[in-house]
């Protein structure tokens, strides 16, 4: 089945987002869980699912993973962007010091 093939490559794409390729891929990547998404929609009102309930479950598993690596990615963006505004209010408050000793 396409539909899992490309869940799969959405999964995996998630797992493997570093700095290097975040611009790049990330906007591929949501294109394609939007695409999937629409795909699961129509399969589930053509009734595709309720015929081949084992293909139902595989996607269920997969969308569940899906979802938790986005927030797990989401959630260790945020963390690093915290840890970039904390490193730069030090940083401005090393400097407002440095000058006031001058």
């Amino acid at each position: 089945m396409k539909l899992l093939d490309k869940l799969t490559w959405i999964l995996n794409s998630l797992k493997g987002l570093d700095e290097d390729n975040f611009e790049t891929n990330f906007p591929l990547i949501v294109n394609s869980m939007i695409a999937s998404r629409d795909e699961i929609s129509n399969l589930e009102k053509a009734g595709f699912f309720i015929k081949n309930p084992e293909q139902q479950k595989k996607v269920e598993e997969i969308t569940k993973l899906i979802s938790e690596e986005y927030d797990n990615r989401i959630n260790f963006w945020k963390k690093k962007l915290s840890e970039i505004s904390e490193m730069l209010i030090s940083s401005r408050n090393e400097q407002k010091i440095l000058s006031y000793k001058r």
